[in-house]
């Protein structure tokens, strides 16, 4: 028996497994033999439960024999028959199928343990058994804030970045072999993306005949809607009203889809955490009878609403998907839309009336009869994850309606995605480090992206990424910059290479001392990244060999540069500030790099404007810039001034062999009524014609002269 016990406790420290074969939970089983009364009947009973007892650690125990001899391979793993089983079962066709599965069904009874980082052997992430483990890991996390009398209702862990936002087209463009990113063939723009071929949202598109402009307010009204004009009259269309307001929103062929946050309250799930969970966390805590009654609402989350636009002049809502959570990103892809978001907890987990939705998430489907809380065996708890909140990652089809959710406990700050995979990143700080370790490091979780999630695993990287674009996937390897900092060394920034299975393989350290990663882009084998202080360093690293990254060449200036993005020739864009003396930022700065030698790189031409009191959007959100390749041309909004904001529309042409950069327009809205909506937020092109948008207007011109040709009030 003591030797059992001993094992159990090696098991522990070695795998981590199911709630069901902890070892504290088999440690407990025996206790509870060993007080057996020695009657012959009590004997059997207790000799066949310790048998059960002892199978329970032969399989664990082969289990561990089997991942430490190297023959479970991450593949493996995930292909088993465990997973196929858990993971492979068809969607339901339609919201009702769903619906009438029950929400507490059993969890499958060996839970799927998934791949993770393991320089170091961390252990996997692996799904809950039931939710009185994904209580008791709420429970672990949080400690006594989730107990009565010490509850209060903030439980904020984790640092969290600012949600990202996204951008892109329906038409996705086309990627070269060396990375470029170029317009598809389509005479019409489409927003500027990370990875060809996955869509991101914004608050303007165009399918090359309609434009569609999504406003929050306007001089001429309060309530938030997306106007649809017809692009060659130049007359609005027809005006969808979303209330509540959106974020963002996607074209995908004949459908409109919107994403944002949902004010709607619905009737929750009525089930509660003890009628869910054992009640052992009630016995340590008594609740008490005085205590508010719960009035059973769920208060909104994350919404998605599909229209059906195939006549643009009568757009029809057709579905809707909520879960819980703030809304984080999301992207489309092959007509699925993934939708990503993070739902804290705050929840007395020793009152008998605390709802499951307080801390389980829940989705919502059309057609549905109510919302249902997420079973279960798709809540994933992630490796010595810090944080008591979820990343709620939904994969939706546009037109069927068909969906999968999945939950990991940990959270979620950010989203990159490849044409294969879906990677959940999120921040976490430590509150005693070693001098080798980071205070700061990113948790990432990825996920298949093939219509139906699959959870592939997950890692843990030293220190914090500066947006989706510190990500890049090439040949199954994820490639991450991210800024560390270290307890005596103090701020330093490296490159990991992770393998399929979320397995280091690689990685370049000390970029750098004491500055801080500004921007990150990946060109096939070579990425280039911008670290700031005093000066620019732009970095070319190699990565033709995903376990030796190396430093090929870099290049020292002044200010930084926020956003690269690839151009034709070997040339690399630069948008950024300027700086002083003093390294104060003082305007908006263009860089045009020659990266054709990754040895060599050269800043050729500069192009400074503005100064104090100049911003652009475009310097922390992509989407905010269009490109034009055939032409040469690039443009983006500039907020100036101090007090009144003036924002027009800079449109700049490039070249290698010309001036650099020449400014071809200023474009302003002002003209026509100057006022707090008419400030240019945004451009398009179709064919040889320039739309530029606003709050109050959309305003045509020629792209080669840049003169006006007609006004649209959006009313």
């Amino acid at each position: 028996m003591d030797f059992l016990r001993g094992r159990f406790e090696e098991l522990n420290r070695d795998i981590k497994l199911p709630h069901s074969l902890d070892a504290e939970v088999l440690r407990a089983r025996l206790e509870e033999i060993e007080e057996v009364p020695e009657e012959r009947s009590g004997k059997v009973i207790r000799w066949r439960a310790i048998a059960s007892v002892a199978a329970c650690f032969v399989v664990v125990l082969g289990a561990v024999w089997f991942l430490n001899s190297g023959a479970a391979k991450s593949a493996d793993l995930l292909n088993g028959p465990a997973l196929a089983e858990a993971e492979t079962a068809e969607m339901p066709e339609t919201a009702a199928d769903m619906a009438a599965a029950p929400a507490d069904a059993p969890a499958e009874a060996a839970m799927p343990m998934l791949a993770s980082a393991a320089s170091g052997g961390a252990e996997a992430a692996y799904y809950a058994a039931d939710y009185t483990e994904v209580r008791d890991t709420i429970y672990r996390l949080a400690g006594d804030r989730m107990l009565k009398g010490s509850f209060s209702g903030d439980l904020y862990l984790a640092d969290g970045a600012a949600p990202e936002a996204g951008a892109v087209e329906d038409a996705a463009p086309a990627a070269d072999a060396g990375g470029m990113i170029r317009s598809a063939p389509a005479a019409f723009s489409g927003t500027n993306v990370q990875e060809a071929g996955v869509d991101e949202a914004d608050i303007v598109k165009t399918d090359g005949k309609y434009l569609y402009s999504y406003v929050y307010q306007n001089t001429t009204s309060q309530s938030p809607a997306i106007f649809i004009a017809d692009a060659q009259k130049m007359t609005l269309t027809a005006t969808i009203e979303v209330d509540p307001a959106i974020d963002e929103f996607y074209l995908d062929g004949d459908r409109l889809v919107t994403v944002g946050y949902s004010a709607d309250e619905l009737p929750a799930p009525k089930q509660t955490v003890v009628e869910a969970t054992d009640d052992s966390l009630v016995d340590r805590s008594a609740a008490s009878d005085d205590a508010a009654p719960w009035n059973g609402s769920w208060d909104g989350g994350v919404e998605m609403t599909v229209y059906d636009i195939s006549d643009p002049a009568e757009p029809q809502e057709v579905r809707t998907f909520r879960q819980d959570g703030n809304y984080v990103s999301s992207r489309l892809m092959d007509g699925t839309l993934y939708l990503v978001s993070r739902k804290y907890v705050y929840a007395d987990l020793t009152d008998k009336r605390t709802p499951m939705s307080d801390i389980v998430p829940v989705y919502f489907e059309s057609g549905a009869a109510e919302p249902r809380l997420l079973p279960a065996d798709k809540i994933a708890i992630a490796p010595d994850c810090s944080s008591a909140d979820y990343a709620v990652v939904s994969a939706v089809n546009v037109r069927t309606g068909r969906s999968d959710t999945r939950a990991v406990l940990g959270g979620g700050d950010g989203v990159y995605m490849s044409t294969d995979n879906l990677y959940v990143y999120y921040d976490s700080w430590r509150g005693s480090v070693s001098d080798s370790e980071s205070y700061r490091r990113t948790g990432i979780v990825k996920f298949s992206a093939g219509g139906k999630l699959d959870l592939i695993g997950t890692a843990w990287i030293d220190g914090y990424v500066d947006g989706q674009f510190a990500f890049s996937e090439l040949d199954g390897n994820l490639r991450v910059a991210a800024t560390a900092e270290y307890p005596v060394k103090g701020a330093s920034n490296n490159l990991y290479v992770l393998d399929s299975g979320m397995r280091q393989i690689g990685r370049l350290e000390g970029l750098a001392p004491g500055e801080r990663i500004y921007s990150v882009r990946y060109l096939g084998e070579t990425a280039y990244v911008v670290t700031f202080r005093e000066t620019d360093p732009l970095f070319a690293i190699d990565l033709s060999d995903p376990r030796a990254p190396k430093v090929l060449g870099q290049l020292k200036i002044p200010g930084f540069s926020e956003y690269l993005h690839p151009l034709d020739d070997g040339l690399l864009l630069g948008i950024g500030q300027s700086v002083d003396e003093r390294g104060t930022a003082n305007g908006v700065k263009l860089s045009m790099f020659d990266v054709s030698d990754p040895l060599n790189p050269k800043e050729l031409y500069v192009y400074n404007f503005g100064g104090e009191g100049v911003w652009a959007e475009a310097l922390s959100n992509h989407k905010a810039i269009l490109f034009d390749e055939e032409r040469s041309l690039f443009g983006f909004a500039v907020d100036t001034g101090f007090g009144r904001i003036v924002s027009r529309y800079y449109v700049f042409s490039y070249g290698k062999d010309a001036d650099g950069f020449t400014l071809k327009a200023k474009i302003s809205h002002d003209d026509f009524g100057p006022n707090a909506f008419s400030g240019v937020n945004r451009g398009l092109y179709i064919g040889n014609i320039l739309y530029t948008f606003s709050p109050d207007w959309i305003v045509s011109y020629d792209l080669d002269s840049f003169t006006r040709k007609e006004i649209l009030r959006l009313k």
